[in-house]
Protein backbone atom coordinates (compact mmCIF):
# COMPACT_ATOMS: atom_id res chain seq x y z
CA UNK A 1 0.00 0.00 0.00
CA UNK A 2 2.46 2.34 0.79
CA UNK A 3 4.83 1.78 -2.60
CA UNK A 4 1.20 2.64 -4.34
CA UNK A 5 1.27 5.55 -2.40
CA UNK A 6 4.80 6.81 -3.47
CA UNK A 7 4.06 5.75 -6.83
CA UNK A 8 0.82 7.91 -7.05
CA UNK A 9 2.98 11.26 -5.63
CA UNK A 10 5.83 10.44 -7.88
CA UNK A 11 3.38 10.05 -10.68
CA UNK A 12 1.42 13.68 -9.74
CA UNK A 13 5.14 15.20 -9.22
CA UNK A 14 6.54 14.55 -12.83
CA UNK A 15 3.44 15.75 -14.54
CA UNK A 16 3.74 18.87 -12.37
CA UNK A 17 7.00 19.77 -13.52
CA UNK A 18 6.44 18.41 -16.98
CA UNK A 19 3.51 20.85 -17.17
CA UNK A 20 6.21 23.82 -15.61
CA UNK A 21 8.87 23.16 -17.85
CA UNK A 22 6.24 23.42 -20.90
CA UNK A 23 4.96 26.70 -19.94
CA UNK A 24 8.80 27.60 -19.92
CA UNK A 25 9.56 26.38 -23.09
CA UNK A 26 6.59 28.27 -24.53
CA UNK A 27 7.65 31.24 -22.98
CA UNK A 28 11.26 30.79 -24.47
CA UNK A 29 9.91 30.41 -28.37
CA UNK A 30 7.69 33.22 -27.54
CA UNK A 31 11.04 35.22 -27.26
CA UNK A 32 9.03 36.54 -23.54
CA UNK A 33 11.26 36.66 -20.81
CA UNK A 34 12.84 39.05 -17.79
CA UNK A 35 15.13 40.79 -20.31
CA UNK A 36 11.64 42.11 -22.16
CA UNK A 37 11.36 44.11 -19.37
CA UNK A 38 14.66 45.83 -19.75
CA UNK A 39 13.03 47.81 -22.17
CA UNK A 40 14.80 51.76 -21.17
CA UNK A 41 12.20 54.29 -23.01
CA UNK A 42 8.93 54.43 -21.98
CA UNK A 43 6.10 57.41 -22.77
CA UNK A 44 3.80 59.02 -20.53
CA UNK A 45 0.61 57.86 -22.90
CA UNK A 46 1.66 54.12 -21.60
CA UNK A 47 2.06 54.58 -17.96
CA UNK A 48 1.80 51.22 -16.14
CA UNK A 49 0.22 52.09 -12.85
CA UNK A 50 3.23 49.62 -11.12
CA UNK A 51 5.69 52.34 -11.74
CA UNK A 52 6.87 55.30 -10.27
CA UNK A 53 7.82 58.43 -11.45
CA UNK A 54 11.15 59.76 -10.62
CA UNK A 55 13.86 62.02 -10.89
CA UNK A 56 17.84 61.36 -11.00
CA UNK A 57 19.34 63.65 -8.83
CA UNK A 58 23.63 64.00 -8.44
CA UNK A 59 24.55 64.03 -5.28
CA UNK A 60 26.75 67.43 -4.42
CA UNK A 61 27.74 66.25 -0.84
CA UNK A 62 30.90 64.14 -2.23
CA UNK A 63 31.53 63.01 1.30
CA UNK A 64 28.58 60.15 1.39
CA UNK A 65 28.96 57.36 -0.85
CA UNK A 66 26.18 57.22 -2.98
CA UNK A 67 27.01 59.54 -6.38
CA UNK A 68 23.43 59.28 -7.38
CA UNK A 69 19.89 59.46 -5.87
CA UNK A 70 16.73 58.67 -7.31
CA UNK A 71 13.48 61.37 -6.01
CA UNK A 72 10.39 59.70 -6.33
CA UNK A 73 8.14 62.68 -7.58
CA UNK A 74 4.94 61.45 -6.24
CA UNK A 75 5.82 60.60 -2.69
CA UNK A 76 8.76 63.05 -2.56
CA UNK A 77 10.65 60.16 -1.03
CA UNK A 78 15.11 60.16 -1.67
CA UNK A 79 15.69 56.71 -2.43
CA UNK A 80 19.74 55.85 -2.63
CA UNK A 81 19.64 52.72 -5.90
CA UNK A 82 22.49 50.43 -4.82
CA UNK A 83 22.34 48.64 -8.21
CA UNK A 84 22.23 51.60 -10.70
CA UNK A 85 23.22 51.37 -14.27
CA UNK A 86 25.65 53.43 -15.75
CA UNK A 87 23.23 54.31 -18.43
CA UNK A 88 20.79 56.14 -15.72
CA UNK A 89 24.08 58.04 -14.16
CA UNK A 90 22.76 61.46 -15.28
CA UNK A 91 21.90 64.35 -13.56
CA UNK A 92 17.86 65.50 -13.77
CA UNK A 93 17.06 62.21 -16.04
CA UNK A 94 13.57 61.37 -15.88
CA UNK A 95 12.80 57.55 -15.17
CA UNK A 96 9.63 55.56 -14.51
CA UNK A 97 11.18 52.53 -11.80
CA UNK A 98 10.19 50.38 -9.73
CA UNK A 99 11.99 49.27 -6.59
CA UNK A 100 12.34 46.99 -3.28
CA UNK A 101 13.53 48.60 -0.14
CA UNK A 102 16.54 46.82 1.72
CA UNK A 103 17.16 46.20 4.99
CA UNK A 104 20.62 47.53 5.13
CA UNK A 105 22.39 50.49 7.33
CA UNK A 106 21.42 54.10 5.07
CA UNK A 107 25.09 54.83 2.75
CA UNK A 108 23.48 58.47 2.07
CA UNK A 109 22.22 60.37 5.18
CA UNK A 110 18.29 60.03 5.46
CA UNK A 111 18.20 58.02 2.17
CA UNK A 112 16.09 55.12 1.42
CA UNK A 113 18.46 52.00 0.41
CA UNK A 114 16.84 50.41 -2.61
CA UNK A 115 17.47 47.76 -5.49
CA UNK A 116 15.88 49.04 -8.36
CA UNK A 117 13.89 45.78 -10.13
CA UNK A 118 13.10 47.88 -13.20
CA UNK A 119 13.78 51.42 -15.12
CA UNK A 120 12.88 53.44 -18.01
CA UNK A 121 13.39 56.88 -19.78
CA UNK A 122 10.63 58.77 -19.23
CA UNK A 123 10.15 60.64 -22.80
CA UNK A 124 7.49 63.01 -21.51
CA UNK A 125 8.75 66.48 -20.08
CA UNK A 126 5.81 66.22 -17.73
Amino acid sequence: MKIINLLTIMALISIVSCGSTKNRAETEATGENADTKTETKMSDTNENANFKKGLIVMNEDKSLKCDFYIQDLASKEILDPINLKDEFKVADKKVWFNFSRLRMKNRCGNHLPVSITEIKTRLSEK
